[in-house]
């Protein structure tokens, strides 16, 4: 568990204006964790881990305040082995429930669960549960998929009066599947319009299903059935089975009561109405990967009525915002309003390790110094890191769209690049050279490219001059090592050799020109 604050200073040098730090591990699982869910406001949440179990948790339990953590209080609530099949891939709360502690304030839910502890045991029933600090109230409904199967599953958890040696973790709550909803085909993203009674699954062909759940005029288990399904491919189209691929709803975010969003494997974001059958919104080309996550915009500032919002994360390491005003006929104008790129430091290197987000999450940011919160959208990426990303602000009318001008400094920044290769190819002194027994043809040494890239002031130090020129070589193929062609630019007496096609591009160039003349 991490806990993020905002600085009420930030260091000199620095543009930082939160800090993430350390609360505490939760132990449980033996093997790999595969999902989490908020549960609710008390500190609850769910995981599930690749040997089929959930875990449903209590947060909260002496991470109140900074303090020494005491683990004697458990932080377990009930463990469910062999939940699926396979490892759930996902899980959506339908509704948060209650749950009520010995620590918690005096409130309706705890007067009502201790209500109900009173007439089931008696007063010293509830007595002794308030001494052997025994949860009197534990209560919630999610679905899950395990992204292998062509169903969801409904799971409520109810409290369990029994507690005796609760030393030994047992669980305070027991598990019943109440519904498995059937698809025809296998089901791979969920979410839920929580304490709505509404739940949406993507399949791998670009079905959108929308079940609804009802209570009967006694409260009972919910009864939930497809109401409708939508789909932007028509029915008629083939196409290979990795083009289908592609159609695979990888992502669904609600963005009000009627508008959900699903993110495709393509990397395709389309708007949807609930009461309509065809997208209202498509936006093509703004991610180049998969999605992986859609989370609701949030800003410092409200925006209009019209206008609806969110974040969409990719598997390329891009996250951008969108804001969609709403027009006449539903029909909206999108316009990306912001575009981070986790990997954008490290595009160039030949090393280098490409960056996916794995998720995104909107949470509340407390200050140090004040008892204000402001909301800031947290990504994790692959490599185990965290990251607060930069506050948004609501786009006016006048706001360009971040997407061209991103891709138009990318461009730019290459054209800068490209412009070095020209100098370097007809300066670098390039001979034949002997090393050993061996002649290498139309080589140059490692250090008269350096040099050349400091002399003319593309690099201000060697060691600059050293990264730029790893850059050449691996993003334009400009040049490689000679006779191992895996090894890197160094900055000594290294053969090494320009590829053949910008040695046709220069001698091609230099036969122009003396036509010309």
């Amino acid at each position: 568990m991490w806990r993020a604050t905002d600085k009420s200073v930030a260091p000199i040098g620095s543009t930082a204006r939160s800090h993430i730090g350390f609360v505490r591990d939760f132990v449980g699982h033996s093997t790999g964790v595969t999902c989490l869910a908020k549960v609710d406001t008390k500190g609850r949440f769910l995981s599930a881990s690749k040997d089929c179990s959930v875990i449903l948790w209590d947060s909260r339990y002496n991470c109140d305040n900074d303090g020494e953590l005491d683990e004697e209080n458990r932080t377990i609530l009930a463990r469910f082995e062999k939940m699926d099949q396979r490892a759930l891939k996902s899980i959506a709360l339908t509704e948060e429930g209650s749950y009520v502690r010995p620590t918690d304030n005096i409130d309706f839910a705890m007067m009502k669960a201790a209500a109900r502890k009173t007439i089931i045991a008696g007063s010293a029933g509830l007595q002794q549960a308030a001494r052997e600090k025994h949860i009197i109230g534990c209560t919630c409904e999610f679905a899950s998929i395990t992204g292998h199967h062509k169903s969801v599953k409904i799971w409520s958890i109810q409290h369990s009066e029994d507690q005796s040696g609760i030393e030994a973790e047992r669980n305070c709550a027991e598990i019943t599947m109440d519904q498995e909803l059937k698809s025809e085909i296998v089901v791979h993203s969920l979410t839920a319009a929580l304490g709505k009674g509404i739940i949406l699954t993507g399949d791998r062909m670009g079905n959108i299903m929308l079940w609804r759940g009802g209570r009967g005029i006694l409260g009972q288990t919910r009864t939930w059935t497809c109401e409708r399904i939508f789909s932007s491919k028509k029915k008629t189209d083939l196409c290979a089975v990795n083009d289908c691929m592609n159609f695979t709803v990888t992502s669904i975010a609600f963005l009000s009561d009627e508008l959900f969003i699903c993110g495709y494997r393509s990397g395709v974001l389309r708007l949807w109405k609930g009461d309509s059958d065809k997208d209202m919104v498509s936006i093509n080309g703004a991610h180049n990967d998969e999605i992986v996550d859609i989370q609701l915009g949030c800003f410092e500032k409200k925006h209009e009525n019209k206008c609806v919002s969110f974040s969409s994360a990719s598997a390329d390491g891009k996250v951008l915002s969108f804001s969609i005003t709403m027009g006449k006929n539903d029909k909206g104008m999108p316009l990306c309003y912001n575009v981070v790129s986790h990997g954008i430091a490290c595009r160039y290197l030949a090393n280098r390790n490409s960056v996916s987000v794995e998720a995104l999450e909107c949470v509340d940011v407390p200050n140090t110094t004040s008892w204000n919160y402001r909301k800031a959208m947290i990504s994790a990426c692959s490599g185990g890191n965290i990251n607060i990303l930069k506050t948004q602000v609501a786009p006016g009318p006048q706001t360009q769209d971040a997407l061209v001008l991103y891709r138009k400094r990318i461009e730019e920044e290459a054209l800068t690049l490209h412009a070095i290769v020209p100098g370097m190819l007809n300066t670098v002194e390039v001979r034949d050279r002997k090393k050993n027994v061996f002649t290498y043809k139309q080589c140059f040494l490692g250090r008269d490219a350096v040099s050349y890239l400091v002399d003319n002031g593309h690099a201000l130090r060697r060691k600059d001059a050293l990264e730029l020129g790893r850059i050449l070589a691996s993003h334009f193929s400009l040049f490689r090592h000679v006779p191992s062609k895996a090894k890197l630019l160094e900055d000594d007496e290294s053969f090494y050799q320009f590829s053949r096609d910008w040695i046709e591009t220069r001698t091609g160039a230099r036969k122009s020109k003396s036509v010309r003349m």
